[in-house]
């Protein structure tokens, strides 16, 4: 049984690995296959004649809307910070570009991000096409990476689309949907309705006092949530533990799968079938995971 054990778990580790790295192949070409038309500034693919140290670029933004409006934003390679508590009617990006290219300038990062409107929608994107690789702070192929600040007025509906780096919200008011490729998810401080997705990365919620429905959901990656749920919530991993901080004097219906190999459940707050908490329940949290612990602990 001893030996059964240790191939299991060597078997975990290895399907893991192989996730990761799915995920990151997956990333990396959809930066690849987005490549701009023949001519632009944008092109190079990979040109060994074109790489050269990090050269790094301010580019800012704001962009007039109305409280109706979504606001859209796409990035291929960076970090990306949101804060709340802007001014009403506008919302303002702050974008530190790193391009690995000798050529580099000002007015090619610049062209880099984009705003576009449409009706009921603000779309921001940033695009650097080809294949680039920063380790060591250094480079090639014409790519690039922009670490992103946001600042948006409180209750402005919020979407980002990232393929790799990390996301984190703090402080922010109003509808919030995440969705990530490759890199952690954090969210503090926040009120709301809220989605969150990584195919690869932890999901961290801290301090959060949801309005409406609550989703998050990782492929590999742990899941923590601090704060009050409202309504419908679903927390879904395949592959990492879940640990829900709840309060203490209420009560949700609590779904869990059927029993899964390696998952394990505890509770700080009061459990029966069903139900976690003290009192009349005030909505329905579904948790699932394929492999990994599952706890309730009390929100302090």
């Amino acid at each position: 049984m001893k030996g059964s054990g240790r191939w299991v778990a060597v078997g975990v580790i290895i399907a893991l690995m192989l996730l990761t790295l799915g995920a990151m192949s997956l990333a990396i070409s959809s930066v690849v296959r987005r490549a701009p038309s023949p001519g632009s500034p944008l092109s190079h693919g990979v040109n060994w004649g074109n790489w050269g140290t990090e050269k790094d670029f301010t580019v800012e933004r704001t962009v007039a809307v109305a409280p109706t409006d979504v606001v859209t934003l796409t990035t291929t390679v960076g970090e990306v910070r949101v804060a709340g508590g802007g001014p009403a009617g506008e919302v303002a990006i702050t974008a530190t570009i790193h391009l690995w290219d000798r050529n580099a300038s000002q007015s090619l990062a610049e062209s880099a991000l984009k705003v576009t409107e449409l009706a009921g929608e603000k779309r921001v994107e940033f695009a650097i096409h080809g294949v680039q690789f920063g380790f060591l702070g250094f480079g090639f192929g014409g790519g690039g990476k922009a670490d992103l600040e946001i600042v948006v007025p409180d209750g402005q509906a919020l979407r980002l689309n990232t393929d790799v780096g990390a996301v984190i919200v703090r402080r922010v008011k109003g509808d919030l949907t995440i969705n990530s490729n490759v890199g952690e998810v954090r969210v503090e401080l926040f009120e709301g309705r809220l989605e969150a997705r990584t195919d690869v990365g932890r999901i961290d919620v801290r301090d959060a006092r949801l309005t409406g429905p609550l989703t998050l959901e990782s492929n590999v990656g742990a899941i923590a949530f601090a704060g009050t749920p409202a309504g419908e919530s679903r927390i879904t991993t395949d592959t990492g533990s879940v640990t829900l901080y709840l309060p203490e004097d209420r009560a949700y219906r609590l779904v869990l799968e059927d029993e899964k190999p390696f998952r394990q459940f505890d509770s700080e707050l009061p459990y029966t079938v069903g139900l976690v908490g003290t009192g009349e329940p005030v909505g329905t949290i579904e948790v699932s995971t394929e492999i990994g612990a599952v706890s309730i602990r009390r929100w302090k």
